[in-house]
């Protein structure tokens, strides 16, 4: 960082309590972090790229040739 940190504030976060109900783990928050990649990579389909996921925009991407 570009300046010591002093201090933190959080508020534990509320807004997330009612979504979790475990310990919250490294691994626990790693497993649910990895789960999210993947539906937001895989399966959500965004209509910015044309309700493609955006591994399948990728693979249409890479199989156009490139204009010259």
């Amino acid at each position: 960082m570009p300046f010591p940190v002093r201090s933190v504030q959080i508020d534990g976060g509320s807004e997330f309590r009612s979504l979790w109900t475990g310990a919250l783990t490294v691994s626990a928050v790693s497993d649910a972090l990895a789960k999210h990649q993947r539906w937001h990579n895989a399966e959500r389909p965004p209509s910015a790229l044309d309700y493609d996921s955006p591994l399948e925009h990728l693979a249409k991407l890479q199989n156009t040739p490139m204009a010259a």
